[in-house]
């Protein structure tokens, strides 16, 4: 018997008649959609035997792809459905919030005066067409239509929103009453790490109040923190294998894993002690530090805890729980100078620069050193895209800073999901 792999589909080939359709390979870029689509959180990487019914593609055929689910008719807290933009008769139409102060202002002036010239009555009667036009910014009902624009606001594609949407109910609904809808309260939060826009800004656009935004950030914050706490996890040696690029493979091949350093700077502490904990000995700024661990192929699986910028790279190796994780006969590629984990017996530690093992004068070589540099490079940047890590953190969310870090991780972790390479 055949079932469908989706989130509370009871489709089976004894009970209905649709077909199913076999999940595509791991290497395709459809898989990534199938997978965030089907809502399966007990199931973490699905194979080509799992199959979804042909009731959730578009006239049944495969090749327009999975797009039909009943999402949330079990939630409290439904998304807005986007609307299809169609020309409307503004003379007829009402006036949006963002003008209905100045077209209630006019009504008002209309009626409280004394002259019957029917040439300022046409006057009146064109400047209220021209108010009743809805203008300025509208929140997620303008974007939703542009993915590409999404992906650069919120650093997450359509797929991930809207699954990290399906997930807040009611309960965690930031601030009732505020006037944001569930799409625009989100689409806040996911600014704020991507772009790292002001408050006051984001409250400008959106027309609430600066401290009311800065509620509905730390209350996704928490809620998307809990959801996703066991989302970074140390993989087996075998799935990292099956993984692995094929031009660390070469010159690595018992490579458990990338580290990387990352450098938070913060604003000033009140207090002297957290000052002279957090100051960096190397520019005198105040900063956190918090080891990044990834595997060969850009999983991230390990966040250490943070530490004050006075605490050296040697001594941040030191401090944490990474070396409980390695086994005899690992391999660690290291972004920057370690020599703790290169102390421990059984383990070998590359650190920069790291260039294939294999003689210098062979095009394979050279070949395997831009890809290790390019690849390098593109992980030392995937975190660094949330702006919220690259620009100085304000004191009041410095406390939150480990949940910053953590979304961060998992929401690089949904755009990028490891795929091997041949």
């Amino acid at each position: 018997m055949v079932g469908c792999f989706a989130t509370n589909c009871l489709h089976t080939s004894e009970s209905h008649s649709c077909r199913y359709f076999r999940f595509p390979n791991r290497d395709k870029p459809e898989y990534k959609a199938w997978v965030l689509v089907s809502r399966r959180t007990d199931v973490t990487w699905p194979t080509t035997n799992n199959r979804l019914c042909s009731c959730h593609f578009k006239d049944g055929l495969k090749e327009n792809g999975p797009s039909l689910f009943n999402l949330n008719e079990a939630k409290l807290l439904k998304p807005e459905k986007a609307k299809k933009r169609r020309r409307t008769d503004h003379s007829k139409s009402t006036p949006c919030r963002h003008d209905a102060r100045r077209v209630s202002g006019s009504a008002h002036a209309s009626h409280s005066s004394h002259t019957t010239s029917t040439s300022k009555q046409h006057g009146h009667a064109e400047n209220s067409k021209t108010l009743r036009k809805c203008l300025g910014f509208h929140g997620w009902k303008d974007v939703c239509y542009m993915e590409p624009l999404v992906k650069e606001i919120t650093g997450v594609s359509m797929a991930t929103f809207y699954l990290l949407l399906e997930h807040l109910s009611l309960e965690t609904h930031p601030v009732r009453g505020s006037g944001l809808s569930a799409e625009n309260s989100l689409l806040v939060f996911l600014m704020k790490l991507k772009l790292n826009t002001p408050f006051k800004h984001l409250a400008a656009q959106f027309s609430v109040a600066p401290s009311t935004l800065e509620q509905v950030f730390l209350l996704i914050l928490t809620t998307i923190s809990d959801l996703t706490s066991d989302l970074i996890q140390w993989p087996q040696k075998s799935v990292i294998q099956s993984t692995m690029p094929s031009f660390i493979k070469r010159s690595f091949p018992n490579c458990r894993l990338i580290l990387d350093c990352l450098e938070i700077e913060t604003d000033a502490p009140s207090h002297l002690f957290t000052q002279l904990r957090m100051i960096s000995r190397s520019d005198s700024s105040f900063k956190a530090k918090a080891l990044i661990g990834l595997t060969p192929n850009g999983y991230i699986c390990f966040i250490s805890q943070l530490f004050g910028g006075s605490i050296s790279y040697p001594q941040l190796s030191e401090e944490n729980s990474l070396k409980n994780l390695l086994d005899s006969g690992d391999e660690v590629l290291s972004l920057k100078p370690d020599r703790h984990l290169s102390s421990i017996h059984g383990i070998r530690v590359h650190n920069q620069p790291i260039w294939p093992q294999f003689s210098k004068h062979s095009s394979r070589f050279r070949d395997d050193a831009d890809s290790l540099n390019r690849h390098f490079d593109k992980l030392q940047q995937q975190l660094r895209t949330f702006s919220i890590l690259r620009s100085k953190v304000s004191l009041n969310l410095l406390q939150y800073l480990d949940s910053v870090l953590q979304v961060c991780a998992v929401l690089s972790n949904l755009e990028a999901m490891p795929s091997g390479d041949a």
